[in-house]
Order: C-alpha cells, then sequence, then structure tokens
C-alpha cells in the first residue's frame, strides 16, 4: 500500500514538475518562518498563552482572546500528545494542520469544476493566495477556520449534510465571524441540490437532511445572548454594529489580488456593452461614497507595526483619491467576475460578515476571497498561470517584509 502511494506521488511529480516546484518552494518559505521568524508575531502570544492554559487543565480564558476557545482547545488537546506544549511545536502542529487545506480545496475544485487542470491551477492560486499565505505557519486560527468552511462546503457537495453541518458549527467555534457563512452554507445546500424552486414538502426534507444547520443558528443565538455580545475578550473594543470599513478595504484589496484579471476583462470588447457600462456607473457611485461617507479608523488599526494599517492611515489621510480608484478598481474586478451558478450570493454574504466590524482587518477578507476564487469560472491557461505568477511574486514580496523587518502584514 505504501509503495503505491510512493509510486502515485513520484508520478504526479514527474508529470507536474511547476506545480511540484512551486509547492516545495512553499513549504520552504513556511518553514523559514516557523524556524527564523519572530518569536511572536502580533496576536500569537494570547493564542500560545490560552493553549498552554487549557493543556495544563487551567481554563481562565486570556482577556484579549476574542474567539470562542475552540482551535485552543483542539490545538492543547493534540500537543499534549508531544509532551510540554512549546511554542515551536504548536507553530509546527498548527502548520501541519493548515497544510491539510491544500488538498482539501484541490478534491472541492475539482468537484465543482469537473476538471482536473482547473483543480490543480486554482489550488496553486488558493496556496500562494497573498492575504492567507503567511498565515499557514502561524499561530492564528485564520487557517484552521478557513479549513473547516471548505471541509463544509465540500461535504456538501458530497451531500452529507450531516458532516458538513458539524464541521461548519465546529467552524464558528473557532471564529464567530462563521455564523455567517454557515448560513451561506445552509442555503447553498439548498440552492444547489433544488435551484429555487421550492415547496412544502421539498423544504420539510432539506430540514430533515440538513438539521443541524438551524441547530447551530439556535445555538449560536444562545451563545450571544449569554455571552452580551458576539467578541468573547476585550468586547468594549470589538462592539457589533454597521460599519464600512471592511466593504471598501474588501474592494480595494480585490483590485490589487486580482489585478491580472481584472487587466484581463479590460482588453475584451466587452467592455463597450451596456452592462460593462452599469458596472462603471455604479463603481463610481461606490467609489464616490468613500467620500460621503468616510469611516472612521478602529484605535488598532493605527499602529505602525502594520503593513495594513499603515495603508489604510495613508489612504484614510493623504491618499484618499487613490484608495477611492482602488475601491473602484476592486467592484470592477468583482463585477466582472464570472462565478459557478448560485455562487454569486456569496457577495451579500460577505457584506454581513464584514459589515458588523469596526477594525479593519485583512484577516476577515479571507474566507470571502476564497470562495470566489473556488468558484470563479475558469479563463485562459495563459491568464490563469499570469494569476499564479503575479501572486507568487506578491507572497515573495511579504514575505520578506515578515522575516527582514519589523512590518507585519
Amino acid at each position: 500500500m505504501l509503495k503505491t502511494h510512493l509510486a502515485k506521488i513520484t508520478g504526479f511529480i514527474q508529470t507536474h514538475k511547476l506545480p511540484s516546484a512551486l509547492f516545495l518552494l512553499a513549504l520552504s518559505l513556511w518553514t523559514s518562518v516557523i524556524l527564523f521568524g519572530q518569536k511572536f508575531y502580533a496576536d500569537e502570544s494570547y493564542h500560545y498563552k490560552q493553549i498552554t492554559r487549557f493543556h495544563d487543565l487551567n481554563f481562565e480564558l486570556v482577556g484579549m482572546l476574542t474567539t470562542i476557545p475552540g482551535y485552543h482547545a483542539l490545538m492543547a488537546l493534540f500537543s499534549s500528545v508531544l509532551g510540554k506544549p512549546s511554542f515551536m511545536k504548536i507553530r509546527f502542529l498548527t502548520f501541519v494542520i493548515s497544510l491539510i487545506s491544500i488538498p482539501l480545496f484541490y478534491l472541492l475544485a475539482k468537484k465543482i469544476h469537473q476538471d482536473k487542470k482547473t483543480a490543480l491551477t486554482r489550488t496553486l492560486q488558493f496556496m500562494f493566495f497573498p492575504i492567507s499565505f503567511i498565515y499557514y505557519p502561524l499561530v492564528y486560527t485564520d487557517t484552521f477556520s478557513t479549513l473547516l468552511v471548505l471541509a463544509a462546503l465540500f461535504f456538501i457537495e458530497k451531500k452529507r449534510y450531516y458532516v458538513a453541518g458539524l464541521l461548519s458549527i465546529f467552524s464558528i467555534a473557532v471564529r464567530q465571524n462563521n455564523f455567517v457563512w454557515h448560513i451561506f452554507l445552509w442555503a447553498y445546500s439548498f440552492v444547489s441540490l433544488h435551484g429555487f424552486a421550492y415547496s412544502k414538502e421539498i423544504i420539510v426534507s432539506h430540514l430533515r437532511k440538513t438539521i443541524l444547520f438551524p441547530l447551530g443558528i439556535a445555538a449560536f443565538g444562545i451563545f450571544v445572548r449569554l455571552n452580551g455580545g458576539i467578541a468573547f475578550g476585550d468586547k468594549t473594543s470589538h462592539q457589533a454594529g454597521l460599519y464600512l470599513g471592511n466593504i471598501y478595504f474588501f474592494l480595494a484589496m480585490a483590485s490589487v489580488l486580482f489585478l491580472p484579471l481584472l487587466l484581463s476583462e479590460l482588453r475584451k470588447k466587452t467592455i463597450l456593452t451596456k452592462k460593462f457600462g452599469l458596472g462603471l456607473a455604479l463603481g463610481m457611485m461606490t467609489a464616490a461614497s468613500f467620500f460621503f461617507f468616510p469611516p472612521k479608523l478602529h484605535g488598532y488599526n493605527l499602529s505602525p507595526g502594520f503593513l495594513h494599517d499603515v495603508i489604510l492611515s495613508l489612504a484614510y489621510q493623504k491618499y484618499a483619491l487613490v484608495y477611492a480608484f482602488a475601491i473602484f478598481a476592486g467592484f470592477m474586478t468583482l463585477y466582472t467576475m464570472e462565478l459557478k451558478k448560485y455562487a454569486y450570493f456569496i457577495y451579500p454574504f460577505a457584506v454581513l460578515c464584514l459589515l458588523p466590524s469596526w477594525l479593519v482587518e485583512q484577516r476577515y477578507l479571507i474566507l470571502s476571497f476564497i470562495l470566489l476564487l473556488v468558484f470563479r469560472q475558469e479563463k485562459s491557461r495563459r491568464i490563469e498561470w499570469t494569476f499564479i505568477t503575479y501572486s507568487v511574486l506578491l507572497c515573495l514580496a511579504l514575505f520578506y517584509m515578515v522575516i527582514a523587518t519589523k512590518f507585519f502584514f
């Protein structure tokens, strides 16, 4: 059995030399962060402290920890096998678990697109997605959260709704904003099976199949009521409301992360159509709204040690016009992006996910972009590989910044 698997891996490497080389590049960069990176990056210290407390059977929560400690409990459980949970061990354990998301994404993309080549190129884009790349080896909840949501989506595609429901509920116990994606997954499980056709019989039948999803919604409602809010700790700094900061940041980041796709669309003759003209008008109104409804930055966004905070400070002060143009370009990027059937309602769920948070964070955007990535329609081989090359270069630049400077993303 082992020889058979090794033969398959060897055969894959021989026939897919460039993808294999890129995977080895990513692996070496991630390993370098574990071995040569700073002792703690930003919130890693809080997460590690909570994990060690759980390992020592101390269930007191760290005051600055805002998430439900599902990730921390699991890491404490796994690390107990390795003895005392040193920080290096926890980083390595997080990294190994994060790597599972790569073959999982490939299987999900293959299931959705029904094409191995598309699945492979899409997986490389996922692996080198710039705003999530650096978190694979770090003691953060984000890659594990992404893994759980992707796993839930995969089992929905396989029509294994009970497994999907359990994974989705656990994802909320890792990051509370996954509650929005929990509802998305439940809605997607319906429309992917029945479309927009409904009747009493269809609804009752589907409810029986997916009963864990409404139970998860009810459980989260009880949690919010008992907890007195969504955030677990540091509640005064994380009051839920209606804030546009992350929406504008989502659009601005889309213009950067998907730039090759936007440029490929601008070369088409479709820019002369009425549909494209409508997108231009809506994009300009969205960009203009940044001036009419300028958000106020959260106090945590004023830190000079984080690249995204420096960008935001400049964008809200000296370079508001440039930021507005990036918002416009991002709107056009998403407007022209072709998605698989029933995937377009990712957009309203992305808004619902981002709207309640005053603090602007690129980590909050990861799942929205990853879901768009997996459901995006395939373009020409040249465009897809240009996108991969562009993403690799961005990742290398961010890696250098994290390793060689005092900046963090």
